[in-house]
């Protein structure tokens, strides 16, 4: 049986770990992280947490502040688990300063400080107070230069300034030395000593600069997940019989080496009801409850490791007892741990206060809302190229749509066969063909014509017969059959580079009308009614629309939405990667800011620029160039306010799932022609084959972009089903995105 070293004062000390476990990967890519790791930090002292990078440090400090879930054991900060409702940790309680320098580099000093006091809820006032002496203190520069002209020292002093702002109770700091000059690293730990002795600050800091942790009241001694050691420098020196901690700790690990074990690995599941209670077995799961009147933590006997009073101990690898799954005790606030062989008599019993219900522990705090909103808008304001950016290109984009796509082709260069001598009717056919588009060009023979149309010099051939003139009038004027010597000489003959279909089109399209044009002038001066010439096809006027509507307005619906989207989506999708690359993403974390609260203020800030950019879009669309709207402009607005939120749900998944900016980019970018090709924007979705059909329309496009082509060229309202589903199913791909990017914020964290 595995016997747990607990001493009898546990919750006394600021921090307690017994038996941690930390593993990251599966299967063989798995690494074992922290092996059933003690460490105890007591009230008030200066913790030097010494090992070599990679050994474990940092994933330490975050179990320690509820930053990351840990595979089996117990950890207590400040008394209570991490991440119990109200506890304050993580919260105000504990100032941390993470490896990075973790700052804005648009907001001055004063700026940055006031920031991160308001996300602690701090009063005016009481930040004025703090900034003065923080600035005093640490002998800061000038309040309003901005974080980015500071040098490297000075950024570190301002990232501790932050650390410090709302006094905690608790200072983590992770690798506070790493990178600075000698000179700077001796004044930070005068000021970790100046914060020890007057305020009481428990401060624990990681370092694998090994000497310099003489200054520390206790040093923990960590190499491969494990606290090889912990005691005061003085006392590890005296027992060890060695000059330097850097011999001692090269003694230990020489030691550990020849070492061998086996480690056990432990589920852990955490639920929340009225009470908060721990079964720790190998095979078992932890179960963690909040507490109602008072909470009680029943732990096995273990020796004492004379620490509850400042006193010098040493650590060797405790274990776990194994436990079952017990009855909990009639007392809904007891944190019970049991052995298989024992009873609860016997067991050292440690309570705590219930922290009293309040409505407030449940709900987004308004003051970080604020804090995260105003940070934002500052950024903004700080970027005003960036900013101008986000303004100027939705005013290029449909700029370049309206004046490039849709419209007809123009000057286009076609050869002229003409083999009537002397030219007449046919003269007159050809003065029908507009100028602006087609390019007469006259060519003697029809080998000539081809050769030059093969080498890419025109886009067409129209070859007229020789005796056009007569064939024609014979054509109109004889009674009976005619012959085909008759209507061949009397047919034009067009030959079209089809190989691009748009111009193919306008080419066929311009010769019609131009022929249509020219047999009603020639029958009406011979007499002749010109609708025997017509197809007897009439294409009434339409419902819907008009017979010479262009391939602009078919797009203009589906391009206003999917520019709103796009441009929403470049703006979010490298939002909390840039942030969560930076370390500030972990600073407000350990702030005690909620997924809640940093998703609500982000949605805010980038509402405003989608909102402007909504506005530039569709002043341009029908202010500028005048684009047709049959119906309520206020469904408009309201299906760009909805895609703008679409887009901006979509790329904050994006941003909350992806590590770096190159892949929130490339997520984005691939995205990009999938949703633009397959949902009816470009072309019908009819025309998609049927198993790519159910997928065109679940993108978030299709419906919407359908809605808003009804709305703008039928003036429906919502009273249609095509309109109405569009918006239904928008505000369903607004929702979802944005519900799993905080889930997934909330778990990464």
């Amino acid at each position: 049986m595995m016997m747990m070293n607990v001493p009898e004062d546990v919750g006394k000390q600021a921090i307690e770990c017994y038996d941690i476990c930390k593993h990251y990967g599966r299967g063989k890519s798995k690494i074992q992280v922290l092996q059933n790791l003690a460490m105890r930090v007591p009230k008030g002292k200066i913790y030097g947490l010494l090992g070599p990078s990679g050994c474990g440090k940092t994933t330490l400090l975050r179990c320690v502040l509820g930053r990351l879930s840990f595979d089996s054991g117990l950890v207590l900060t400040l008394g209570r688990p991490p991440l119990t409702r109200g506890h304050g940790i993580p919260g105000s309680r504990v100032g941390y300063m993470p490896q990075e320098i973790a700052l804005y580099n648009e907001f001055s000093i004063k700026e940055t400080l006031v920031y991160f006091a308001t996300v602690h809820k701090m009063s005016r006032k009481e930040t004025n107070i703090r900034i003065d002496f923080l600035m005093d203190l640490l002998n800061l520069p000038d309040k309003g230069r901005t974080v980015g002209q500071l040098s490297g020292g000075q950024k570190r002093r301002v990232s501790f300034a932050v650390a410090l702002i709302q006094s905690p109770e608790l200072l983590i700091l992770d690798e506070p030395t790493v990178g600075v000059d000698p000179l700077l690293r001796q004044k930070i730990w005068d000021y970790l000593l100046k914060f020890s002795i007057e305020q009481n600050t428990t401060i624990i800091l990681t370092t694998h600069y090994i000497e310099e942790a003489r200054n520390a009241d206790v040093v923990g001694l960590m190499r491969n997940g494990k606290i090889l050691s912990e005691d005061s420098p003085q006392s590890l020196l005296e027992v060890h019989n060695l000059p330097t901690l850097e011999g001692i700790f090269l003694k230990l690990c020489m030691a550990d080496s020849k070492e061998t074990g086996s480690n056990e690995n432990v589920a852990i599941d955490i639920g929340v009801d009225s009470q908060v209670a721990i079964d720790i077995d190998v095979d078992s799961q932890v179960e963690t409850t909040l507490p109602t009147e008072k909470t009680s933590l029943l732990l096995p006997n273990g020796t004492p490791n004379g620490m509850a009073n400042g006193h010098s101990h040493s650590y060797t690898n405790p274990t776990f007892n194994q436990v079952d799954n017990t009855p909990k005790s009639d007392h809904d606030d007891d944190v019970i741990c049991r052995s298989r062989a024992g009873t609860k008599s016997g067991i050292p019993k440690y309570q705590y206060d219930k922290i009293p219900w309040k409505l407030h522990h449940f709900l987004p705090s308004l003051m970080s809302m604020w804090a995260l909103f105003v940070k934002d808008i500052v950024k903004l304001c700080r970027n005003p190229g960036l900013t101008a950016f986000y303004f100027m290109v939705p005013i290029i984009e449909v700029s370049l749509f309206y004046l490039a796509i849709g419209g007809t082709p123009m000057n286009l260069p076609v050869a002229v066969v003409n083999n009537e001598i002397p030219p007449n009717l046919s003269d007159a056919f050809l003065q029908q063909l507009p100028d602006d588009i087609i390019i007469q060009k006259p060519v003697a023979t029809m080998d000539e014509a081809l050769d030059n149309i093969r080498e890419g010099r025109y886009f067409g051939i129209i070859e007229i017969p020789a005796n056009y003139t007569a064939f024609m009038i014979k054509r109109f004027t004889t009674d009976g059959i005619i012959d085909n010597a008759t209507l061949d000489g009397s047919s034009l003959k067009v030959t079209l580079d089809a190989t691009n279909q748009q111009i193919a089109i306008t080419l066929q399209t311009t010769i019609l009308e131009a022929y249509n044009s020219f047999i009603a002038l020639t029958l009406k001066k011979y007499g002749i009614n010109p609708a025997q010439a017509q197809v007897p096809v009439v294409f009434v006027e339409p419902i819907y629309g008009s017979l010479d509507a262009s391939f602009t307005q078919f797009m203009v619906a589906g391009v206003i939405i999917s520019i709103i989207f796009f441009l929403a989506v470049g703006l979010t999708s490298v939002t909390f990667v840039v942030e969560r690359k930076e370390g500030l993403m972990d600073r407000i974390w350990v702030a005690g800011v909620s997924t809640c609260e940093v998703t609500i203020a982000h949605v805010s800030t980038q509402f405003l620029v989608i909102s402007v950019q909504i506005a530039v879009v569709l002043l341009f669309t029908f202010q500028v160039f005048k684009m047709t709207n049959e119906g309520n402009i206020f469904l408009i607005v309201l299906m760009c306010m909805l895609q703008g939120l679409c887009g901006m749900s979509f790329g904050l998944l994006i941003s909350s799932v992806c590590d770096t900016e190159a892949g929130a980019v490339q997520a984005a970018l691939g995205s990009f022609y999938p949703i633009l090709l397959l949902s009816g924007i470009i072309w019908p979705i009819q025309a998609i084959p049927y198993p790519l059909y159910y997928i065109a329309l679940a993108l978030p496009q299709t419906y919407a972009a359908e809605a808003l082509r009804a709305v703008m060229s039928k003036g429906w309202g919502v009273d249609h089903f095509e309109v109405w589903i569009g918006y239904v199913i928008t505000t369903a791909w607004w929702l979802i995105p944005l519900a799993l990017s905080a889930l997934i914020l909330h778990i990464r964290r």
